[in-house]
């Protein structure tokens, strides 16, 4: 609390930002990490919710919150935050030195959870049950699968020298 008050005296904003992601987010904690790298450019996070570690892991549904110390404003904190795929909403909320900072308190949890989407609850189980994929770029994919047809057809070539070699001088002690 003496973060907040000093930090608001000092012409700073605190914003607990509450973030869900979309039902089909396959990689949570790589959505995650480019929403901490977007706030962190607008000012200092003091808190999330999981913690890091959870979020890393991605132990948690599809919900998570920060609080963070900002210069701009709560709109242009939430466009920016909207603004990353596969973020499907985002609440922005002051925080004053009276109201209480993220609890993990039920109610709280809850409301958060009805806000943002009523269908939370059931995404999760969805989530969970997808296999992990990875989206890759065609034109990437297309010039890997290049270079490993080099690598084998190179690799096919340098395994046949040496027996063309052993050829040639087998052929010249019998004079064949």
């Amino acid at each position: 609390m003496a973060v907040i008050s000093q930090s608001q005296e000092e012409g700073f904003n605190a914003f607990e930002v509450r973030v869900l992601l979309g039902e089909d987010c396959i990689l949570k904690a790589a959505r995650v990490f480019m929403v901490f790298e977007l706030v962190e450019k607008f000012g200092e996070i003091i808190k999330s919710t999981p913690s890091i570690e959870q979020l890393e892991n991605e132990d948690f549904d599809l919900l998570f919150t920060v609080v963070l110390l900002t210069k701009i404003d709560a709109n242009t904190l939430k466009n920016q935050v909207m603004n990353i795929s596969e973020v499907e909403n985002v609440l922005v909320h002051p925080v004053t030195v009276g109201s209480v900072l993220i609890s993990e308190n039920e109610e709280i949890i809850e409301y958060a959870k009805s806000e943002l989407n009523p269908k939370i609850e059931s995404r999760a189980v969805t989530v969970q049950n997808t296999s992990k994929t990875i989206r890759v770029n065609t034109d990437r994919l297309d010039t890997l699968m290049n270079l490993f047809e080099e690598l084998i057809i190179d690799g096919g070539a340098y395994n046949l020298l040496p027996m063309n070699y052993i050829m040639r001088i087998w052929m010249k002690l019998w004079n064949v």
